[in-house]
């Protein structure tokens, strides 16, 4: 075989994956586009918060922090996160939607605090006081240095002997007696399982393998920057969010980064800002600033792809034996990386996450692309001791989480270390 474990696409939840992979199994990483993190890691707001996730991508989040403020000795010399503060602001009409925010994340982030209207002008001095009917403020609000984060992960990666390249396609594959034979633009070749971590074209590429599509969404999100004139530097001022249409503002040096927070259903594709969506964005940051936008430095648009929940997806499939889901993580892959990247491998390897995520509450069946399945039948099983729901459970996990047994069973095989 060429390798063990062939991982598709080179964003960060694949470059996080063969970091945590490669010192078990030879690992191949592909990606289509002529540089890694081309897509949504590129486009992304590079943010880490435990204010903006819900459910298991802020258990991830959570998990992901102190990997991202101490990384292993030698992972890099770039910090991965500077502190900044985020201000969510209510205004007029919205405090109720405030009020609900603030009671949902107050619980996860103890540092969370109700500020007034002089306190946000002293963090956010681009934001006009006519907006601010209330707010609140959250310290522990990072900005993320994404090149450094994901080109460490690649080179570590590569330390462990992963093959990474990038400018290859994948173009579909069938599955043999140990394994896979995969197409692709640099020809054929054969491993032990596929990694689906190919973003908006996951659905795509699971067709291509002869693999139900996981039905997952790309949604288009718009960012501008534009120049704020007669404040002075911004880089210590915070962000800000407007808890009523979801926009955000992020100070970048002298200029503002502004997005109107849509999600537009999009298909798969090189994302590009609409007109109405860049009008959208000025405009709502025309009103949150009071100051006219005369020129925008930038524009651009990014897909953050997401499954029905709108939860990270990490897991083998249950039809199709030796193809592994890593996908939907709905634009939180950067802050969840390190540790959704270190479950994945554990999964893959060993059929659970570790202990330490589980511990968080961070479990195989939560991440599974089977999991409502898999939830529903641990909840028959527990009320009813129907012996057909047991066995369907018991079925239903067994066929999960031996297929860890099964990728080291054809590993083994093709190293000659088996019978």
């Amino acid at each position: 075989m060429d390798g063990d474990v062939l991982i598709i696409g080179g964003g960060i939840a694949g470059a996080s994956l063969a970091f945590h992979l490669a010192a078990r199994r030879r690992v191949l990483l592909l990606e289509r586009e002529g540089a890694f993190g081309v897509h949504a890691t590129g486009r992304s707001a590079a943010e880490w918060s435990m204010v903006h996730a819900t459910g298991m991508t802020r258990a991830l989040t959570g998990a992901s922090r102190d990997f991202l403020l101490a990384p292993p000795k030698g992972f890099g010399d770039t910090p991965l996160l500077r502190a900044r503060g985020n201000v969510i602001v209510a205004r007029a009409g919205s405090e109720p939607m405030l009020e609900r925010l603030h009671a949902d994340a107050a619980p996860h982030v103890p540092k969370l605090t109700r500020i007034d209207a002089k306190q946000v002008l002293a963090l956010a001095p681009f934001v006009a006081a006519k907006v601010i009917a209330s707010a609140i403020y959250d310290p522990t609000n990072c900005a993320i240095d994404v090149d450094a984060l994901l080109n460490s992960f690649l080179r570590a990666a590569r330390e462990q002997n992963a093959v990474v390249r990038s400018d290859v396609a994948v173009l579909g594959g069938r599955p043999e007696r140990d394994g896979w034979r995969v197409e692709t633009s640099m020809g054929s070749l054969t491993v032990a399982a596929v990694v689906n971590a190919a973003g908006a074209w996951a659905d795509d590429i699971a067709l291509s393998f002869g693999v139900p599509a996981l039905g997952l969404t790309p949604r288009r999100r718009t960012a501008i920057t534009f120049e704020i004139s007669g404040i002075g530097d911004l880089r210590g001022a915070a962000a800000l969010d407007d808890v009523a249409t979801g926009a955000y503002l992020k100070p970048e040096g002298g200029s503002l980064m502004a997005s109107p927070g849509d999600a537009t259903i999009s298909p798969a594709c090189d994302a590009a800002p609409e007109e109405i969506d860049v009008a959208t964005a000025a405009w709502i940051a025309e009103e949150l600033t009071g100051r006219r936008i005369e020129r925008l430095q930038a524009r651009w648009a990014g897909l953050r792809t997401c499954a029905a929940d709108e939860q990270p997806v990490a897991g083998w499939e249950a039809s199709v034996p030796g193809f592994f889901w890593l996908a939907g993580l709905g634009g939180a892959g950067l802050m969840t990386s390190p540790a959704l990247g270190a479950a994945a491998a554990a999964i893959l390897m060993d059929g659970e996450a570790p202990s330490e995520l589980r511990a968080r509450g961070i479990t195989a069946t939560d991440l599974s692309p089977q999991r409502e399945q898999l939830v529903a039948a641990e909840r028959n099983r527990s009320a009813t001791a129907d012996q057909g729901i047991v066995s369907s459970a018991a079925e239903a996990g067994s066929l999960l989480f031996g297929q860890s047994a099964r990728l080291d069973s054809n590993v083994k095989q093709s190293s000659g270390g088996g019978s």
